[in-house]
């Protein structure tokens, strides 16, 4: 096999990808292969969901920069409206340690919140990640 695989990746992605859903969601070109199988076959709440997950990076981003507290607070305000969204299914009380982010001003307790929402969303994405990696180690097998 050359070293740039099917779809211009390299078998070294593919490892990576399919070790873990948190190597895949740390990179860029893993999220846009997962989003397009998603896509692919219509799986639009969790689609929604890698949204989420994405939103929710970029605010943690927001806060390890310091950036202002009206833009991270505008992040949580998307954040709440997507998980608003019946595509993402949080539960009663995930949605409400959400919510509580808009009036939040610690930092720390911030991104501890984001932090556990990244795991709600890792373990709603689980199962379609587990078909993606069988998908695409077949493809590289």
């Amino acid at each position: 096999m050359s070293c740039a695989g099917q779809g211009g990746r390299t078998r070294q992605q593919v490892d990576r990808w399919t070790n873990s859903i948190h190597n895949l969601l740390a990179s860029t070109e893993g999220r846009t292969a997962f989003r397009q199988y998603l896509l692919e076959r219509s799986f639009t709440q969790e689609e929604r969901t890698l949204l989420f997950w994405e939103v929710l990076d970029e605010t943690q981003d927001l806060i390890n920069r310091n950036a202002t507290t009206k833009e991270i607070h505008e992040n949580i305000c998307k954040l709440i409206q997507l998980a608003n969204d019946e595509d993402v299914n949080l539960d009663l009380s995930q949605m409400r340690e959400l919510r509580k982010c808009k009036r939040e001003q610690d930092m720390t307790v911030l991104r501890e919140t984001l932090e556990r929402a990244k795991d709600w969303t890792v373990q709603l994405l689980r199962e379609r990640y587990r078909d993606f990696a069988d998908k695409l180690l077949e493809k590289y097998s």
